[in-house]
């Protein structure tokens, strides 16, 4: 199951994709995509804008 996360990184916020899974029989996350809320949100608004 994936879910995003928020995590807080020197003053900066950052979004994880993380997926859940069983690695050699123990529970893990594995993060699968990172972005960065400065430089990733100001593209988003310009092709979807509110």
């Amino acid at each position: 199951m994936a879910s995003i996360i928020k995590k807080k990184k020197k003053n900066q916020f950052y979004y994880y994709l993380v997926e859940s899974a069983r690695v050699n029989g123990k529970q893990e996350s594995l993060i699968k995509n990172i972005w960065d809320v400065q430089k990733t949100l100001p593209r988003l608004l310009k092709v979807n804008p509110i």
